[in-house]
């Protein structure tokens, strides 16, 4: 539904990807939190740059949860 009313690229969805990624990760549903993260730093990598503080952030939560695969 968020997709269709941002932009792909637009960072309010980034965000939204990285909630999704945290409520799958409570039900232990780790892959689809993968993906979720993984679309999240796409989306600000592309529409803030590689050197964003928040991609940083998404990145360490990323491999966290790839521990636990």
């Amino acid at each position: 539904m968020q997709e269709k009313c941002f932009p792909s690229d637009n960072p309010s969805l980034a965000t939204r990807h990285f909630n999704m990624a945290v409520a799958l990760e409570g039900l232990k549903r780790f892959e689809e939190a993968v993906d979720h993260v993984t679309q999240a730093i796409e989306i600000l990598r592309q529409t803030l740059g590689p050197h964003q503080r928040k991609i940083q952030h998404y990145q360490k939560y990323l491999d966290k949860l790839r521990q636990k695969l």
